[in-house]
């Protein structure tokens, strides 16, 4: 009796990991989106992003896999989509990410300051950061104004709040909501703003806050008569403010 092919699980090996970048230049504190690929049904816990922790913050990580069958050929892939937000303004590397015996090729990130005219005008999503005094006494206050610029339809996202070592630090009213022209974009801006009161003297670093959420973007699948929205994944950090106490 000649047993055929039929009805054997068919068998799959790891020979390709691919990775990719949402966009490039970025500016420094924006998010991009690192995607990466392996065609093969893997662990979700393969992928070490430790070694990006130099030169990025490493967010989230969602993990999902596919299978497909084309003329009779099963195919699987598993993906990885990280958020990274480069830590300082330069050329920077992501380097090759290593899943089993495969590796994906190193890709260079350009990370330009938000100031850079070449890319301010792409932004979507930026924040901007002031307080009413940086040189203070221990146990005077004074007033942080955040603002969340957005040009892009917003599906969710949440405000981390600021920190400042040694320091009491409160929200002060509601968020007020309007919109400004930037560039020749229309943004909607969200403001919140801080009371912020230190207990020690010295040289300080205010962090400003972090948002991260999702984004609504136009999607690839398209037909005569309907298109798609996707989500995608963002988050921007305020810059650092240097106070004296």
């Amino acid at each position: 009796l000649v047993v055929s092919g039929f009805g054997m699980m068919p068998s799959f090996a790891l020979t390709q990991v691919t990775a990719s970048i949402d966009k490039n230049p970025v500016t420094v504190k924006e998010s991009i989106v690192l995607t990466v690929v392996a065609d093969d049904d893997i662990d979700s816990n393969a992928l070490d992003t430790s070694a990006l922790l130099g030169d990025f913050i490493v967010g989230r990580t969602s993990v999902s896999t596919q299978t497909s069958m084309v003329n009779f050929q099963t195919s699987r892939t598993t993906k990885w989509t990280t958020l990274l937000i480069p830590r300082r303004e330069g050329n920077l590397t992501i380097p090759a990410l290593k899943i089993e015996d495969q590796q994906s090729a190193p890709i260079q990130v350009s990370v330009v300051s938000a100031a850079d005219p070449s890319i301010s005008r792409q932004q979507d999503l930026f924040i901007t950061a002031e307080v009413s005094n940086k040189d203070i006494y221990v146990q005077q206050m004074m007033t942080l104004t955040v603002k969340l610029h957005f040009a892009a339809e917003l599906q969710r996202g949440s405000l981390s709040e600021p920190s400042l070592t040694g320091a009491t630090i409160t929200q002060v009213g509601k968020d007020k909501e309007n919109e400004t022209i930037i560039n020749g974009r229309r943004f909607r801006v969200i403001e919140r703003t801080y009371s912020v009161t230190p207990q020690q003297s010295g040289d300080f670093v205010l962090a400003s806050p972090m948002f991260s959420g999702e984004i609504m973007v136009q999607s690839a699948r398209r037909s005569n008569f309907l298109s798609f929205g996707e989500t995608k994944p963002v988050s921007v950090i305020g810059e650092e403010i240097p106070i004296k106490v």
